[in-house]
Formats: C-alpha cells, sequence, structure tokens
C-alpha cells in the first residue's frame, strides 16, 4: 500500500475528526476509556493544525491521522519512574488509523514515519503513551522495540488519567 505522509491543513478537519470519532467509537464499544467525550475534542485537532504538529497518512483518501510534537509534553516531566536521559524527545499523541484502514499496519508505519523525522531533526529519542487497555498500542510499542519507563499522569483538559509510559532510542545517538 502506498501511503503518502503529510503535514495536515485546515481542510482536512472534517476527515481527520471522522477518523478520530471513529476510533473513540472503537474505544467505548470495547470498553476502553482512554478517549471519550471529553478528550479529544475538535479543538485539540484545530490546535495541532494551527501548531504545526498535525500529520496525515493518504491512501486514496485520509487514512490515519497523528500529532507528532518535537517541544516536549509536560506530563512526562512528571514520570513515576524513569526516562534513559533528559535529551531532546519526539512524542506522538492522538494515533487514530480510519476504520476502513484498520489491520494493514498502517498505525505501526505512521510510528516509523515519527522516527524519521526525529532522525532529521538529529532527535533519537522517541517517547509515547497510552492507557493500560490499549492492546492495539501496546503490540505496537512491543514489535517496535519501546520500553517500558513508567507512568504519567494528565490532568488538563478534563482529563486526568493515569498512562503507561514508553520509549524508544532511534536512529545513531
Amino acid at each position: 500500500m502506498n501511503l503518502i505522509f503529510r503535514k495536515a491543513v485546515p481542510d482536512d478537519m472534517e476527515r481527520i475528526w471522522r477518523i478520530i470519532s471513529d476510533a473513540k467509537s472503537f474505544m467505548a464499544a470495547n470498553g476502553r476509556n482512554q478517549w471519550d467525550e471529553s478528550y479529544p475534542l475538535p479543538e485539540n485537532i484545530e490546535k495541532d493544525i494551527s501548531d504545526g504538529t498535525a500529520y496525515v497518512a493518504e491512501c486514496n483518501g485520509l487514512a490515519a491521522y497523528a500529532s507528532i510534537v518535537f517541544d516536549g509534553e509536560p506530563s512526562y516531566d512528571r514520570i513515576v519512574g524513569r526516562w534513559s536521559d533528559s535529551l531532546p524527545y519526539v512524542v506522538i499523541h492522538r494515533l487514530a488509523v480510519s476504520s476502513c484502514f484498520k489491520g494493514q499496519g498502517i498505525a505501526k508505519r505512521f510510528m516509523r514515519y515519527a522516527e524519521e523525522l526525529a532522525i532529521a531533526r538529529n532527535v533519537f529519542r522517541f517517547r509515547a503513551d497510552t492507557n493500560f487497555d490499549n492492546k492495539e498500542m501496546l503490540a505496537i510499542f512491543e514489535k517496535s522495540g519501546f520500553r517500558y519507563c513508567g507512568k504519567i499522569y494528565y490532568s488538563d483538559g478534563g482529563r486526568n488519567a493515569e498512562r503507561l509510559a514508553y520509549e524508544k532510542i532511534i536512529g545513531a545517538v
């Protein structure tokens, strides 16, 4: 499958929101509480787009969405556990794959794309977090060489949640 990764633009918003809404429905139907009616919201995606951190994967339409951030995640500063070091890192948030494209390895390819962006910026740490019951994301972390580092806690934007934190050393150091 030929995927094209690019920065999202405001015209993508409706299609991105459809992908996010599908992911929220999938989580709810499977008894998961990572994403709900309070998060993520359209304003989170709009902010990602305006901040320049929003990316999409295309294949005859939008296949996936994620926010790829290089200026840190404040919640990661208070990890209950330990990161490998304090070097700059890339973090991916709100990774969601369209229900039409599930099971085709797109999330893993999106993670690899984030790694490529990081290496191009001489950033060799990749951090991410997920809920304890997000089996798909946990499997991607395991298969992609991430290691468990501890727990982080979000308390912003209506969320007050514990997440499992992972890190991967990428590229040359």
